[in-house]
């Protein structure tokens, strides 16, 4: 019996972890699902910090920590939102009634994805909704950004 046993309890133990990692990585990822996130009509390699400074959102090519972005340029258009697009957001930023607010240290970064809307990719912050809603990211933080 204890061969037995110890035969089945390993695969148990194996049967049980993987389902509950299954449960665990089932939670979806937290995108804005709003189609002025995302300008289908093209795919972009930008790659940009963005912060709102007077009421006007500018976007740079210089990321936090000096290394170098990418900032997509088509047919004499900024390519901002293109799918693919990837943007850190440094402090607190107002876009499309949505307000982020962003870790000094550890700012929010959203990618543009086609399927998903405006992807939460890492970061620390906040984000608050058009009808008032407070999603804290990652999920489960419980501070406000610094």
């Amino acid at each position: 019996m204890n061969q037995v046993a110890s035969r089945i309890c390993p695969a148990i133990l194996l049967i049980s972890c993987v389902f509950f990692a299954a449960i665990g990585s089932s939670q979806e990822p937290f995108a804005i699902k709003d189609s002025r996130f995302i300008d289908r009509s093209t795919g972009s390699n930008t790659n940009v910090a963005l912060e709102e400074e007077g009421g006007q959102l500018l976007a740079s090519a210089k990321l936090p920590g000096g290394a170098d972005g990418t900032l997509q340029i088509s047919n004499g258009r900024i390519i901002l939102f293109g799918i693919g697009a990837t943007h850190t957001l440094i402090g607190k930023i107002t876009m499309f009634d949505h307000v982020f607010e962003s870790d000094k240290d550890d700012p929010l970064r959203f990618r543009v994805d086609g399927s998903q809307g405006y992807l939460y990719l890492s970061g620390k912050g906040s984000v608050k909704m058009p009808n008032g809603d407070i999603v804290r990211l990652p999920k489960g933080m419980d501070q406000e950004p610094e």
